[in-house]
Order: structure tokens, then C-alpha cells, then sequence
């Protein structure tokens, strides 16, 4: 995002939210894990399955360089590497509509040398074998493909952790990108 840190879920997808509020269109933040697979692991799954443990994961990162990055996980028992923050919150925040949902901030999961490169994800249903309601209502999880990534959303719909957060509560945070962005796009509409 051009606006905010990479990892700042929180205060990008409140912008988003209030962008679309003043537009008309209805969302609302939803809480969410993702595990996002490289091309090179996403090989492997389709060969082989999900790995069974962490033995098998550094295994196939040893022989084709899979990877695979958590957002919004609490904590990662499974992998001796994984280091908690000792800052931030541990959820991943996005927005969703009826039948779509927004990940603003899904380019903090770059890792350019491990082949994933990603930006802002804005998903339909035209675009997904799962309807974004079923997700959302927390019946399945949302395996979305991006640049030869995989993508595994699981929402956790009584995390409401994120409003206890100032970017959340202050509008002032995010003010001048809404306004900034809200005049874009009318500018943009004008032309139209």
C-alpha cells in the first residue's frame, strides 16, 4: 500500500471500509488467518498433500525451495523458527461485502526471492470456487490462487481484537488517505 507500513492491516482496511461507506457500499472487517504457499510448495501439495509436519516442510524447502507465510496466526508451535513479535497484533485484518472480499494489506506476504509476489486482493464470487458468503459465515475455509501462490483464508469470526487498536478507533489516523482517495476517485468519476 502506498498509504500505510505493509503490515498495517488494521489502518488500511478501516480506510477501505470508510472509502466504500462513503460510496454507498456496505463491508465490514473481518478477522482472518492466512497461510499463503509459494509456487514451489504448491508442487509439492499437489503432488504429495499438505505436509503432515514441520519435518516434511523443511524437507521440500531443502529440495525446491517451498515456503510458506503465516498472517494473522497467534502463535506457530509447529516451526522452531518462527519468532514471536513482540509488537502488533496477531490477527490479519480484511474487508468484506455480501459477495466479495478486500485483502488491502496482502503485500506484507511479499518474499520476491521466494517467488511470491503479491498485491491488494479484491475478490467476487465470479472469481472463486467458494462463495464468499460461505466464508465469511466461517462454514469453510477460502483457498484463493494469486501469482501461482496459494492462498488458505480462514476467518475467525469472534476475534474482535483489532478494535482495541488506534487505527481502528482514531479516524484521524487514516483521515487524509480517505479524503485523499474519496477525491481521487470522484475526480476519476467526473471523467467518466
Amino acid at each position: 500500500m502506498q498509504y500505510f507500513k505493509e503490515d498495517s492491516c488494521i489502518a488500511s482496511t478501516a480506510a477501505v471500509i470508510d472509502i466504500l461507506d462513503y460510496f454507498g457500499i456496505k463491508v465490514r472487517p473481518l478477522t482472518v488467518e492466512v497461510a499463503i504457499y509459494n509456487p514451489a510448495m504448491v508442487e509439492k501439495i499437489k503432488e504429495h498433500g499438505f505436509p503432515k509436519d514441520i519435518e516434511t516442510t523443511y524437507k521440500w524447502e531443502k529440495e525446491n525451495g517451498s515456503w510458506v507465510v503465516g498472517c494473522g496466526f497467534y502463535h506457530s508451535e509447529l516451526d522452531p523458527r518462527f519468532v514471536k513479535k513482540e509488537k502488533g497484533w496477531p490477527g490479519h485484518l480484511i474487508a468484506v461485502g455480501s459477495d466479495f472480499m478486500i485483502d488491502i494489506s496482502l503485500d506484507q506476504a511479499n518474499r520476491p526471492h521466494r517467488n511470491m509476489n503479491l498485491g491488494p486482493v479484491w475478490l467476487g464470487d465470479e472469481h472463486c470456487e467458494i462463495k464468499i458468503s460461505e466464508f465469511i459465515g466461517g462454514e469453510t475455509g477460502f483457498p484463493v490462487t494469486l501469482n501461482g501462490c496459494l492462498l488458505m483464508y480462514k476467518a475467525r469470526l469472534k476475534d474482535l481484537s483489532f478494535k482495541q487498536s488506534n487505527d481502528w478507533k482514531f479516524f484521524q489516523r487514516r483521515q487524509e488517505t480517505v479524503y485523499e482517495v474519496v477525491k481521487k476517485i470522484e475526480m476519476a468519476r467526473e471523467l467518466w
